[in-house]
């Protein structure tokens, strides 16, 4: 029943449902949180990736409940949540109820939401709730000020605005980028107690978000998102100005193109432009003017480009159209019959769009063969598997504890795209890209993978589609068309704890250098017999390696993204 939602082939079956498995079976473990993804692309930091998921509050549910039924709970929650809050957005702006509660229907039924629910854009659904909080705990400040106002609202004010501003935050960093950008631009406008109230919120939230917030812009460096300067490619492309005008009226099912606020709703909103005051007028005019210039997709600035969607430009303007449409709506309210006439059409409307965007054909993906899955769960060694054509789904992965050399997320570290052509002896233009290895690629080229360097990253079993004739690759069997292969060069790491955020390797001979089949990144430290602190450094490979001592017994390596705050 539910899987129009839950099983679309999108994101969030892909990418957002492993990374809440994950997340949950380290914690259930006792791994605690787990700060690195050991699942895909042979690891990879979770901490400061924008999407980790385990910073946003409300995302607690996943611990509680079955995660198809935290999805579904999750999305009717902020739905409720996203209702409440345009509700009390409107009434602060002097909507009548009755058409606070039409409007706030409205909101939480956007077709731009449903956009979101199709595609499932997790981060994106929970920012929309909290969008028109943020709105209106930015204008409750401004009321608040107000000369006999108490310091104890004063300071409810503020720190609601720091709360609601964080749950965006940690729920998608762009939106949050661009809110509060938004709401900075309200400075020109406000008095200078209401100035300073403002920016003690921002402080607040500033603090509060610094954990996390660093290992994010320490991070951002290493990773691909600067090949998008490289090779600029922003959605969605438009293919003229008039598709785009004609996107204003008509819904679409593709995801980024959507930004219809209805025919109804752009009808009141009409109307309340009309009625608004000189003032309003300009501010609305101006706002239209610079989200439709962005929206459009036609600037080239660096920081632009790093947006990579344009139309993650556009909810402002939903925002000021429903705002408009109220004020149109309230002008009915004289007149009962088209009142509930035209609230009734826009609501009707508004169903009408969502039903067509599920609609949308869902994305058939393969099913990871089960005899694979069989095969892998009965060897024990710690390894990973590379699949030269992605056959083992990222879901599937994640339930059977599957460690993937390849794999689907918004951010890699840069070492590693690099790396990855030599484990799959292919080759991709240095670009942006969603998976690794490209979707082209592993679609299109034939893989013929490299056994030491797989070796360097324990990669244990291939399983290709076609048949392979290298040296170091035994075939072991086949299954459901694919042939498994083994790796004679892999060899078990020794390992005595491994878990996502700690490593602790035994020592069994003399060496000098311990070279451990990780991907390098500067915030795992090594401590000899689990004491002296030394330096970890990048191999040839990529891989972690460690100067170590005679004396050292084992070496244990720590994921420490927080170590910035105990230098």
């Amino acid at each position: 029943m539910f899987d129009i939602i839950l099983n679309r082939g999108n994101d969030l079956t892909e990418f957002f449902w492993p990374l809440l498995y994950y997340i949950k079976q380290q914690i259930l473990l006792g791994n605690g949180i787990p700060l690195w993804n050991t699942m895909f692309f042979s690891g990879t930091p979770l901490l400061p990736d924008p999407q980790n998921l385990f910073i946003y509050p409300l995302n607690i549910i996943f611990l509680i409940l079955p995660i198809d039924t935290g999805i579904l709970t999750s999305i009717l929650l902020h739905l409720i949540i996203a209702f409440f809050g345009m509700y009390q957005l409107l009434r602060i702006g002097n909507a009548s109820k009755r058409v606070g509660i039409i409007v706030a229907i409205l909101y939480s039924l956007s077709p731009k939401l449903f956009s979101y629910i199709e595609a499932g854009h997790l981060g994106l659904i929970q920012s929309w709730a909290f969008i028109p909080w943020v709105y209106w705990a930015t204008v409750n400040l401004c009321k608040q000020s107000l000369p006999l106002r108490s310091k104890k609202k004063d300071l409810k004010s503020i720190l609601l605005l720091s709360l609601f501003l964080y749950l965006v935050y940690s729920s998608h960093i762009l939106i949050f980028a661009i809110l509060v950008v938004t709401n900075f631009l309200l400075l020109l406008t406000l008095q200078k107690k209401t100035i300073v109230m403002f920016l003690i919120s921002h402080i607040i939230l500033l603090l509060f978000s610094l954990p996390i917030l660093i290992p994010q812009i320490k991070w951002q460096p290493q990773t691909t998102r600067e090949l998008l300067l490289q090779n600029p490619e922003t959605y969605p492309v438009w293919q003229g100005k008039r598709e785009f005008i004609k996107n204003l009226f008509v819904a679409s099912q593709d995801t980024e193109k959507n930004i219809t606020p209805g025919i109804v709703i752009l009808l009141l909103a009409s109307i309340g432009f009309i009625k608004s005051n000189k003032k309003m007028k300009i501010y609305v005019l101006i706002s239209a003017s610079v989200i439709t210039l962005l929206a459009l997709n036609v600037l080239k600035y660096d920081w632009f480009v790093l947006f990579r969607v344009s139309t993650r430009f556009w909810f402002p303007m939903i925002i000021i159209c429903l705002y408009l449409a109220a004020k149109g709506l309230d002008t009915l309210r004289s007149k009962q019959k088209l009142f509930i006439f035209v609230g009734l059409i826009a609501l009707l409307e508004y169903i009408a769009i969502g039903k067509y965007i599920l609609s949308k054909p869902i994305k058939e993906i393969p099913k990871t063969p089960v005899a694979i899955i069989e095969f892998l769960k009965k060897d024990k060694d710690i390894y990973r598997v590379f699949c030269l054509n992605k056959c083992i789904r990222q879901k599937d992965a994640a339930i059977h504890n599957i460690e993937l050399v390849e794999g689907y997320g918004t951010l890699q570290q840069k070492n590693y795209f690099d790396y990855s052509q030599q484990l799959a002896q292919g080759y991709w233009e240095k670009k942006y890209t969603l998976s690794l290895p490209p979707f082209q690629n592993y679609i299109y080229e034939k893989f013929k993978p490299y056994p030491p360097a797989l070796a360097s990253y324990r990669v244990k079993y291939i399983i290709s589609p076609y048949e392979l004739d290298i040296k170091s690759l035994d075939l072991i069997e086949k299954q459901d068309s694919y042939f498994i292969y083994r790796n004679v060069l892999y060899v078990n790491p020794n390992y005595e704890i491994y878990e996502p955020n700690f490593i602790r390797v035994k020592i069994s001979k003399e060496l000098n250098e311990l070279i451990i089949p990780e991907v390098y990144n500067p915030d795992w430290n090594a401590y000899l017999n689990g004491v002296k602190k030394v330096k970890v450094y990048e191999s040839v490979d990529k891989t972690r390696a460690v100067q170590i001592e005679s004396d050292t017994k084992f070496v244990d390596f720590k994921y420490e993204p927080f170590s910035f705050f105990l230098q």
